[in-house]
């Protein structure tokens, strides 16, 4: 048989769905908008925009000049000039572009700086947008030596910080800081990374003790009640020697306005808060804004109490009297975990201003603190 009545064995391919055909779409991005030296300057998202507009135009294009040969269902969008524009409204243009209205006329407004787009105001219809063409194009573009020269800069800049830093680590070594200065040369190079780092850790657990420390001796001659000088002393960490002065001095000016509670509670908020400018002013106006809403407290109180008659009030006495006295006597027989726990649930309602976690917490706080003592913790 002959080569030319041999049948040619072709496998059988798949068809072309409307699927292929939207995945093989797309739009051009013009190549003067990355390299020329005018127009590489816009921002990614308006070399996108401008590429998506001028692209989108081609429709419109077909769009009146089927319309101008008199197909039905078409539109012509030629102004009086003879130009044909576009339209796209904002809501369009942010759902694809995926960014906020105030971005989208950003984006708008720098096109137009740069001469490629134009926006026509029409009352009662959407803007009409003209896309224009780059004024004027570099004859030859130089991105490749820009690109060249800035690749050497940023060599001899890598080269110029791995100096600096390989400096940086010799001057480290042959000059430890702290109790290391008191090391020999000789025992310094015999000591492992691993015992580096372990006496900075014990140095600093050692200096965390000595503050611990400062501050226990310091309270002691403070004058401060016992659940103050309790949170103080869980939040260490946070305290220096003049903050311990202001605490002091702001306590005894406030002590005859606010309880114990309260100014506990002001200052737990206070520590816990990122102090910004003067921890005084933020202490001593947390202190009156405490006083003030603790006035008004006490007014609405006085008020509901006034309308009560003396056996309801002689009743709401007793009953807060017993569910103290029963909950003093639950806390005595609480684990220290678990009254850890209520600590952090009463510390959180206290913060909301609840009266009565306020009370409960300095229980907690009391029976805590006589639990440490008695261990030796505190």
């Amino acid at each position: 048989m002959s080569k030319k009545n041999e049948k040619i064995q072709i496998a059988e391919s798949t068809r072309i769905t409307d699927i292929d055909v939207n995945s093989e779409k797309y739009m051009p991005l013009y190549e003067f908008l990355m390299y020329d030296s005018t127009y590489f300057t816009l921002s990614p998202t308006s070399k996108l925009l401008y590429s998506f507009l001028r692209n989108k135009l081609k429709y419109f294009k077909m769009q009146t000049e089927a319309n101008e040969q008199g197909m039905e269902g078409t539109r012509s969008y030629r102004d009086d000039s003879g130009y044909i524009y576009l339209l796209a409204d904002n809501t369009e243009l942010t759902y694809l572009f995926q960014i906020s209205e105030p971005t989208l006329v950003k984006i708008k407004k720098e096109l137009a700086r740069y001469g490629l787009l134009e926006e026509v105001r029409v009352k009662d219809a959407s803007n009409r947008i003209y896309i224009k063409k780059p004024l004027s194009v570099d004859e030859k573009w130089t991105h490749i030596e820009t690109i060249k020269n800035l690749r050497q800069e940023k060599r001899a800049q890598d080269k110029l910080k791995r100096a600096k830093y390989d400096k940086k680590k010799t001057e480290e070594t042959l000059q430890p800081t702290g109790n290391l200065k008191n090391l020999s040369h000789g025992n310094l190079k015999n000591l492992s990374h691993g015992n580096l780092k372990n006496l900075s850790k014990i140095q600093s657990n050692k200096s965390k003790s000595n503050l611990i420390s400062k501050i226990q001796s310091n309270l002691s001659k403070s004058g401060l009640p016992e659940i103050i000088q309790t949170v103080i002393l869980q939040r260490a960490d946070k305290i220096d020697e003049n903050k311990l002065n202001i605490i002091i001095n702001l306590y005894d000016a406030y002590k005859m306005s606010v309880t114990e509670n309260q100014f506990r509670v002001v200052l737990v908020n206070v520590l816990s808060a990122k102090v910004r400018s003067s921890f005084k002013g933020l202490l001593e106006k947390s202190l009156k804004t405490e006083i003030a809403a603790a006035l008004e407290s006490q007014t609405n109180t006085t008020r509901k109490e006034n309308g009560l008659s003396e056996a309801v009030k002689q009743q709401l006495a007793e009953k807060q009297e017993q569910s103290k006295q029963e909950t003093q006597s639950s806390y005595t027989d609480m684990s220290l975990d678990h009254l850890n726990e209520l600590l952090n649930t009463f510390n959180e309602l206290a913060e909301r201003g609840n009266t009565s976690a306020i009370e409960q917490l300095a229980k907690i706080e009391t029976e805590i603190a006589s639990r440490l003592q008695v261990t030796g913790v505190m």
